[in-house]
């Protein structure tokens, strides 16, 4: 069973995922204004986890990936190419948080 720390990390990272896949979704389904709306509390989680995960990152030297990821998802982003910034969720972000889950629990 997880310790209590553990268990923040397990609950945040749970919620951005949900979050994720919900400005996914919306961004897939061609609702660019309710994905764009979503991604402010997209952003916020990250930046959450960023603190609450420096540790692992650090060991696995995962940092600069998860940079050049979030540097892609901000370039679509203001490309306004939602298809991709929705493929870069759905494909590549939402696969880093669930190995952080399965890193921590």
């Amino acid at each position: 069973m997880p310790e209590n720390g553990d268990r923040l990390v397990l609950n945040k990272l749970q919620q951005v995922q949900q979050e994720v896949h919900l400005v996914a979704a919306s961004l897939h389904a061609g609702e660019a204004a309710g994905g764009i709306k979503r991604m402010g509390g997209v952003v916020e989680g990250l930046q959450d986890l960023i603190g609450l995960l420096a540790g692992i990152l650090v060991a696995e030297g995962e940092i600069d990936k998860f940079n050049r990821m979030l540097q892609e998802i901000l370039q679509a982003w203001e490309n306004t190419d939602y298809v991709q910034m929705a493929d870069l969720l759905h494909y590549e972000l939402i696969p880093q948080l669930e190995q952080w889950e399965r890193q921590v629990n």
